[in-house]
């Protein structure tokens, strides 16, 4: 499963997958599988934004806020990523860095983070990227799996595994300050 990113202006090409476009206006030229304007910030956080009556910070915080309550639309995207494969979150930025399609991606890859388990093949969870590589580490006897392309980690038990008794207190720290400024699921 992938999200992807892109401005409406660019051109579409087949690597997109599922386009969808979650801006609050649309033209009718624009090039999109679906719309779903209900995803896209209030039009007082846009305006709030557009005249630079607050910075990024305030924005960023404010539509996170704006997102945790339309889960009924977030969900509805989670399931068209899961069917889809591939799908492309489009707005009219040219540039991701300061658009809320950026936060829209992280916010569902975050969240659905612990939801991608599968026994026989990811049977202590995987990150929702089944193309990162995760693997376990050790801090003391408590085993944590770990993603470093999305930095997120999440702890799997203790006395699992005995290879936490060939390992030094050394190693450990190590592993810690590791993943000190991951995400704890």
């Amino acid at each position: 499963m992938v999200i992807k990113t892109k401005s409406v202006f660019d051109e579409g090409d087949v690597g997109d997958g599922f386009r969808v476009c979650v801006m609050r206006f649309v033209r009718d030229y624009y090039k999109y599988d679906l719309w779903l304007r209900d995803l896209a910030p209030s039009v007082g956080l846009l305006n709030d934004w557009k005249n630079k009556k607050i910075g990024w910070e305030e924005y960023e915080k404010r539509y996170l806020e704006e997102i945790k309550g339309k889960k009924r639309f977030v969900n509805k995207l989670i399931g068209l990523v899961k069917e889809k494969g591939t799908v492309t979150l489009l707005c009219a930025e040219k540039e991701d860095r300061f658009c809320h399609r950026r936060l829209l991606k992280e916010y569902i890859e975050l969240s659905e983070i612990k939801l991608v388990f599968d026994d026989d093949k990811y049977h202590w969870g995987h990150c929702l990227h089944q193309e990162h590589e995760n693997y376990n580490m050790n801090i003391g006897r408590g085993h944590w799996m770990v993603c470093d392309q999305c930095k997120i980690t999440w702890f799997i038990g203790s006395n699992l595994f005995s290879s936490w008794r060939l390992e030094s207190k050394e190693t450990w720290i190590a592993n810690s300050e590791h993943i000190k400024d991951y995400r704890h699921l």
